[in-house]
């Protein structure tokens, strides 16, 4: 059955209006006039057969429990006046699609209080995906909580805050999700808070914030539950971590929960499962301390910072990417000195920086096979020798000058290694020949 409403000029449905009907398309008239602009089911009595509905354009506000239990619900049309959905709106509407919410392109809240749950046991297979508009501010706890097939949630650079966490629980709990997949853009003022304290997301692997700028909180300890994760990504923290304190990678994992977790740096825990970090314009703040003694991490990658022992006691360490674009670096002497398991080093300066590799910084890694050094990089003597796997050195395509005792210059530069130098004869170089060299192009 389908209802078209075009005649009446005002919506009462405190009463169970549909309570029971076998309807599966609402529909009403753009003229109609509601209250307020307000939607709400108030009695909670559950439409189970509707499969559709369409809001007048009057709506801004679909009240606390307006489609709880509606069990068929597949998606709400004419929503972009929306500004607000309130606590436990779409609660346990488990045949619901996600790619509606997009369409709330003025939406700037979910959830009334702390109590949130807007979309809590959505777990419909076509509920995967959530992209909140330009302008979105705050999301309460549990907004997601039981939507066992979302996988990507993107949220603009206006969001304030993701879950309070003072009473229910973390706004994305229990959704299984493989990835979470949150975008920022160029900053805000107020900064933004995650609360993923109260998290059991058993099945989560990705946690990537790298699209985030500006004043980025996240508590220490804050990702404790977080018992699977492979890898993490970070970009623009520019505040640190424990809201601008100095503390170690690991302390996002905090020091109470122990179960498949690794004792690392300073007593805290970091979970087994960890493979990738990736750390795209790095502070002090966010790796004071570095990820000490993470031995289960595989591979690092980290943008603009470095400081001398970041990766002391990863055992495990495999790959290295160090990228320079606004700033220079220096990779101490010594610093991966008898990594035996690292296999691949990348490095890229942006002109008019430079990241220079210290003496002895690769020192008998026996299991490195290619190198990488594009850009303004430069080599102090033995960085690479005893590296007797290195079969393969990819060079920036320009001449290279190698001298004995001192850094070249543009007057005295010792001897060159051409562009058109093959990548085994360089390796040769690096690990044999010219070890003991510094090594520079101009």
């Amino acid at each position: 059955m389908n209802v078209k409403i075009s005649i009446i000029t005002s919506w009462d449905t405190s009463n169970g209006t549909f309570y029971n009907c076998r309807l599966t398309k609402i529909q009403r008239n753009s003229t109609a006039q509601t209250s307020g602009g307000v939607l709400n089911f108030l009695d909670y009595n559950a439409n189970t057969s509707l499969t559709s509905f369409y809001l007048p354009s009057s709506i801004t506000y679909i009240g606390g429990g307006t489609f709880a239990g509606w069990t068929s619900l597949q998606n709400v049309y004419n929503v972009s006046n929306v500004t607000k959905v309130g606590n436990e709106a779409f609660y346990n509407c488990t045949s619901l699609y996600s790619s509606w919410i997009s369409s709330m392109t003025r939406l700037t809240e979910l959830g009334d209080d702390m109590y949130g749950c807007t979309f809590k046991n959505c777990s419909s297979s076509n509920f995967t995906s959530v992209t909140f508009p330009s302008g979105f501010l705050n999301m309460h706890d549990g907004c997601f909580s039981g939507c066992t097939n979302l996988t990507c949630v993107k949220v603009p650079s206006s969001t304030i805050m993701l879950g309070d966490c003072s009473y229910v629980e973390d706004p994305f709990n229990g959704t299984g999700m493989g990835e979470y997949d949150f975008y920022r853009g160029t900053g805000n003022s107020s900064g933004l808070v995650f609360n993923f304290a109260d998290s059991t997301v058993s099945a989560m692997t990705t946690l990537n914030l790298s699209h985030f700028r500006g004043n980025t909180y996240v508590s220490i300890g804050v990702l404790a539950n977080f018992r699977n994760l492979n890898t993490i990504k970070l970009k623009y923290l520019d505040q640190g971590f424990a809201k601008g304190s100095y503390c170690t990678f690991a302390s996002l994992f905090g020091t109470t929960y122990t179960t498949g977790m690794t004792q690392v740096y300073n007593n805290y825990y970091a979970p087994n499962t960890l493979r990738t970090v990736e750390a795209l314009n790095g502070s002090p703040g966010t790796f004071c301390g570095g990820l000490k003694n993470c031995s289960m991490v595989t591979s690092f990658k980290i943008y603009n910072y470095w400081t001398s022992g970041m990766c002391d006691g990863c055992t495990n360490l495999e790959y290295i990417y160090i990228y320079a674009n606004n700033t220079s670096l220096s990779i101490s002497s010594s610093e991966f000195s008898g990594h035996t398991k690292l296999k691949q080093v990348y490095c890229d300066a942006s002109s008019g920086y430079t990241i220079t590799i210290g003496s002895s910084a690769f020192q008998n890694c026996t299991a490195l096979q290619s190198v990488s050094l594009y850009g303004y990089t430069q080599i102090e003597p033995n960085a690479f020798s005893g590296c007797s796997s290195l079969s393969s050195a990819y060079m920036a395509s320009t001449t290279w000058y190698v001298r004995s005792g001192s850094w070249p210059t543009t007057s005295y530069y010792g001897s060159t290694i051409s562009s058109g130098t093959a990548a085994s004869t360089k390796a040769l170089y690096l690990r044999s020949t010219y070890a003991s060299y510094y090594w520079k192009r101009f």
